[in-house]
């Protein structure tokens, strides 16, 4: 009589068995493919972030569509995507990137799904610099700059096309020593904001010192402001800010009295935009 028992209760047990061994299966598929799940979903979002900055720095320099994509690719395909597609958000002034990628299962193909696909978004925004700091004490004229194209800047005739004005942003009638100091370290500007005035600054000499620090900035980027309108103050000029560029410096001189500086803008500018921060420096961030 007892073996019979015991032999019932085995039989018992292996049905249990049976009963529950979908449940395991569909809980170890939940938490191992689940999890790799996840993980492929954060390598899809890293790379829809990083192909959605790519082609945002792009828009940024305008370039056109075939660099936008060319950079979306590189970016998406670098950072594991199996394929990726964009599209232009904000009325070109940003982009929004989908990426995705399809993945073999662990476990859940004996619940007939042997494969998973991930995906992700990311929408990056460009807007032009309304204020910033950290700038050279040299103003330009706002005028079509095109967009890597090397020009010579001098310090001439301040008012026109292909020239700078020196700005005092102390508004102290500093000498040559005060706009050294601002020259070496910008971000004695402050913060300067769109619409502001600044004051020129004049009597610049023959000054070693002033090319000396104007000379440190060669083979670098540096952020200009760029005027739209001159007008006086006293005996002062004044400079209306329209917008801000970045520059690239190749080379700094100074040829009889005057100084010249080379390089290229590498922040394309269009002349007479509509009024506000419609050109000029963009800055990027992701919104989604």
């Amino acid at each position: 009589m007892l073996r019979k028992i015991t032999r019932r209760e085995h039989g018992q047990d292996l049905v249990i068995f049976a009963l529950a061994l979908p449940v395991l299966l569909a809980m170890l598929a939940l938490v191992v493919d689940g999890g790799f799940a996840y993980a492929q979903r954060r390598r899809m979002q890293t790379a829809a972030d990083a192909a959605a900055l790519a082609g945002g720095r792009v828009i940024g320099l305008a370039q056109g569509s075939a660099q936008v994509a060319a950079a979306v690719n590189q970016y998406a395909f670098n950072n594991s995507a199996a394929s990726a597609s964009w599209q232009y958000i904000n009325g070109g002034n940003g982009i929004r990137v989908n990426t995705q990628r399809t993945f073999n299962t662990f476990f859940a193909g004996l619940a007939g799904v042997p494969t998973m696909t991930a995906a992700a978004t990311a929408d990056v925004s460009l807007s032009y610099l309304c204020e910033t700091g950290n700038l050279l004490p040299i103003i330009v004229y706002d005028w079509d700059f095109e967009y890597g194209q090397e020009y010579e800047i001098w310090d001439t005739a301040v008012d026109a096309p292909g020239s700078f004005g020196w700005v005092d942003w102390h508004n102290s009638g500093g000498g040559n020593d005060e706009l050294t100091l601002d020259i070496l370290d910008p971000s004695r500007s402050g913060t300067v904001r769109v619409g502001d005035d600044v004051t020129s600054r004049t009597g610049i000499g023959q000054s070693d010192q002033v090319m000396a620090a104007l000379e440190s900035w060669i083979d670098r980027e540096v952020l200009i402001p760029l005027w739209d309108t001159v007008g006086l103050q006293g005996t002062n000029t004044v400079y209306n800010i329209s917008a801000f560029a970045v520059f690239y410096m190749t080379d700094a001189r100074k040829q009889g009295n005057d100084k010249v500086v080379t390089g290229r803008f590498v922040r394309k500018v269009f002349l007479n935009a509509p009024g506000g921060c419609t050109h000029g420096a963009r800055t990027m961030r992701l919104t989604n």
